[in-house]
């Protein structure tokens, strides 16, 4: 179907600097409270588009209205009254988009099948102080620095390996909580397939999608280099390194 079609047009999702003047443009009408940073908002927002800011500022609102409602009105309201209520609109505050933002993280994690983890934070890593700090230098750092990287030299990912119990998985973790990335679990035997070049290509789409979240691959899970009984492995493995 594609040879029916004499142009093809890729459309980017929008950079972090199209992402802020986005919010700025559609916050521009809505109360915000002092403490919300649209700087960081942008860069924690990284994947999405319009219709994701515009579900974004419509739940924050919905989350200030039940908080005011919630500390105004411990009884509750009717169906009618609350309407009213939050039509009359309040001050977004930051903790409302946060909890909004992960409201639609969550949502987005669903879609691409992530699973659902729980939280972790540096703090719950014990030891691997050099790794941690490998991993801040090259994922966390630019994102919370980015002018330092106005040249464009900078690392394309991480590739963390060794044997089982290393905390490899829980490292993940914690950069998926602690740098607003989804969390994307792949298990080798996900990645082989019986048909030439679609195990290299289930390789390379996992890779993409690593580029924006935090991808994970069980010890022992990638195919060997050896010959087996597939000869596709070989070049899945390489596919992988």
């Amino acid at each position: 179907m594609q040879t029916a079609f004499l142009h093809e047009v890729k459309i980017e999702a929008p950079s972090e600097l199209h992402r802020k003047a986005i919010l700025s443009v559609l916050t521009d009408s809505v109360p915000l409270g002092k403490e919300v940073n649209l700087t960081k908002l942008a860069r924690r927002s990284a994947g999405f588009v319009l219709g994701d800011f515009c579900a974004l500022l419509s739940h924050s609102g919905r989350a200030a209205c039940t908080r005011i409602q919630n500390s105004s009105f411990p009884g509750g309201l009717s169906e009618e009254e609350e309407r009213d209520f939050c039509a009359a609109g309040f001050p977004v505050l930051a903790e409302d988009i946060n909890a909004a933002l992960n409201q639609l993280h969550d949502a987005h994690s669903q879609a691409v099948g992530a699973p659902k983890i729980p939280a972790v934070y540096w703090q719950d890593v014990g030891g691997l102080q050099d790794v941690k700090k490998e991993i801040l230098d090259t994922i966390q750092l630019p994102l919370e620095h980015p002018e330092l990287l106005s040249l464009g030299l900078h690392r394309s990912g991480l590739l963390l390996y060794g044997p089982p119990g290393t905390g490899k998985t829980l490292l993940a973790k914690a950069v998926a909580t602690e740098c607003a990335m989804t969390f994307l679990s792949v298990k080798g035997p996900e990645l082989i397939n019986m048909y030439v070049g679609q195990s290299e290509g289930n390789v390379r789409e996992g890779e993409c999608g690593a580029l924006a979240r935090a991808w994970t691959e069980p010890p022992g899970g990638l195919p060997p280099q050896s010959q087996t009984k597939w000869e596709g492995r070989g070049r899945s493995s390489k596919s992988c390194l």
